[in-house]
């Protein structure tokens, strides 16, 4: 591996396979800085190239879920590694284009979820009614063959249950973070004995999510629609689902010739505005793709990346965001977060 850009444009690419998992020593003399990059159990890259020994002696399961640290003794030494499960760009799949999926996509596409509508009726299908989705006018059995993944949460919102019915057959052969679907008792009943009759096993009937939505009262569309996308979040949180970080990935896809940094949060407690995961990549010329928070305390980040690619020197940092400096910045949170700076020469 040339150089750790060139490692995290790897790791980013793989992470659409599903099932990637980055370790990064955080702590650790002589091994600070060390990477390894696991897709489903196998350990494909590694950096440095002196490494590999000491992957191999890691566990390769994300035991704990989502972000975490955790120490390990090498060759009777103490390392701190952090653990990152890496997700690509999270999708939103609404199948069907009636009243409650205009607000479901709306709220979807602010929290940075792809979205997709499909209907087979070209009055609910169009581009016109869904500005900011992808809308496929097809049959609901054909549009969902090549729809599917470890990030993508499926709404069903049809007009009947044979349509329910037609979605469903095609989504539970497939891997997905979340099915939910709307309907009365007696149709969602009525819908799960026929797709169990058809020999779709039980336990994967059984992880549909309906009713649809956090019981919160919800009535009209958009409120029904507020109860959907709160239970997907709940969903994504409780997976510890890795961040998706798309203007990051996004950059390192392209050609560069400057020197470059990335920010990566190791570290939050407390009401912190962005997760472990989060990354910000910083141009030698001041540029940024990413976030990491925003305010004074993103500000000072990227005035330690800037340093890191002066210095060539990988760089750890604590921030406190729960004093009355942030207060003056406008930021309601409070916290703390850890940062890794890595010069990606």
């Amino acid at each position: 591996m040339k150089n750790l850009r060139d490692f995290y444009n790897l790791s980013f690419k793989k992470a659409t396979q599903g099932g990637a998992l980055l370790m990064t020593i955080v702590k650790g003399g002589s091994r600070l800085g060390a990477k390894a990059l696991w897709v489903k159990g196998e350990l494909v890259e590694y950096y440095p190239d002196n490494s590999k020994a000491l992957w191999l002696s890691v566990s390769n399961t994300d035991d704990n879920g989502g972000c975490h640290l955790e120490d390990i003794i090498f060759e009777n030494q103490k390392l701190s590694i952090f653990f990152e499960p890496l997700s690509s760009e999270n999708q939103l799949i609404i199948c069907g284009g009636g009243h409650i999926s205009l607000p479901v996509a709306a709220i979807g596409n602010i929290l940075g979820f792809k979205v997709t509508v499909i209907d087979d009726r070209s009055f609910f299908a169009n581009e016109q009614r869904f500005p900011s989705a992808k809308v496929i006018c097809q049959p609901f059995n054909s549009a969902l063959v090549d729809l599917g993944g470890a990030d993508c949460y499926f709404v069903i919102v049809t007009r009947g249950h044979q349509y329910d019915t037609d979605c469903l057959r095609v989504i539970l052969q497939k891997e997905n973070a979340y099915v939910g679907m709307i309907g009365s008792r007696n149709r969602v009943g009525l819908v799960k004995q026929m797709i169990a009759e058809e020999g779709i096993p039980q336990e994967r009937i059984d992880r549909i999510y309906s009713p649809i939505g956090l019981k919160i009262g919800a009535e009209t569309p958009e409120e029904i629609a507020v109860a959907i996308m709160a239970e997907i979040i709940k969903v994504k949180k409780d997976a510890g689902s890795g961040i998706a970080n798309q203007a990051v990935e996004e950059h390192l896809a392209t050609e560069s010739t400057m020197q470059e940094a990335m920010i990566t949060i190791i570290r939050r407690q407390g009401s912190a505005p962005r997760e472990a995961g989060s990354k910000m990549l910083v141009r030698e010329d001041g540029q940024c793709f990413g976030t990491v928070g925003g305010g004074c305390v993103e500000s000072t980040a990227k005035q330690r990346a800037l340093l890191a690619i002066d210095t060539n020197q990988l760089s750890i940092f604590a921030a406190d965001i729960s004093g009355a400096e942030v207060e003056d910045e406008g930021m309601v949170c409070g916290g703390a977060v850890d940062f890794l700076i890595e010069p990606l020469g």
